[in-house]
C-alpha cells in the first residue's frame, strides 16, 4: 500500500512570522479593491455622498444632550462605511473567490492561511481608517456652513 507523505515547506527558524508575506499580500489586497470601480463607489464614496446629502444642510442643528446634528452624522456615516468595508471587504471578496476557485489555488501554495486573513484584515483596517479621515475632512470644512472641530 502506498503511502502519500506531505512535507512542509519549513525553513530552518520557520518559527518566526512571514513578516515578508504579510506585506505582500496586503499591498495585493489594497492594490485589488482600490482598482476596483466598484468597491470605491460603495465603500468609499456613498458615506461621504450621503453625509454631504443629509449632514451639511442641518450641520450646525443643535443636539438635546449637546453636540450638533453634523457631529452625529459623522459618527454615523463613519460606522455605515466601517461596516460596508468591512463587510465587502472580508465576506464578499471571499465568497468571490470561492465562486471563481481562487481559494483551491491559494490551498496549494505554501502561504499560511494567517497570511491570507491578516491581508484582508489589514486592508479592512487601512480603508476604515481613509473613510473616517475623509468624513473628518468633509465635517470639517469651513464652506459647510457649521464647520467641526478637528477635535470633536
Amino acid at each position: 500500500m502506498n503511502t502519500l507523505t506531505l512535507t512542509t515547506l519549513a525553513r530552518p527558524g520557520s518559527d518566526r512570522l512571514p513578516v515578508r508575506s504579510f506585506a505582500l499580500q496586503a499591498a495585493a489586497e489594497l492594490r485589488r479593491h482600490l482598482r476596483a470601480p466598484d468597491f470605491a463607489m460603495a465603500a468609499i464614496a456613498l458615506p461621504l455622498f450621503f453625509y454631504a446629502i443629509i449632514g451639511i444642510s442641518r450641520a450646525a442643528e443643535p443636539v438635546p444632550g449637546g453636540g450638533t446634528v453634523g457631529g452625529y452624522l459623522i459618527v454615523v456615516f463613519s460606522i455605515f462605511g466601517v461596516l460596508s468595508v468591512s463587510l465587502s471587504g472580508i465576506g464578499h471578496t471571499i465568497a468571490d473567490e470561492r465562486a471563481r476557485g481562487d481559494l483551491r489555488l491559494t490551498r496549494v501554495t505554501p502561504m499560511p492561511a494567517a497570511v491570507y486573513i491578516v491581508a484582508k484584515l489589514v486592508f479592512v483596517l487601512v480603508a476604515s481608517i481613509a473613510i473616517i479621515v475623509l468624513l473628518g475632512i468633509e465635517g470639517a470644512q469651513r464652506a459647510v456652513g457649521s464647520p467641526l472641530a478637528a477635535a470633536r
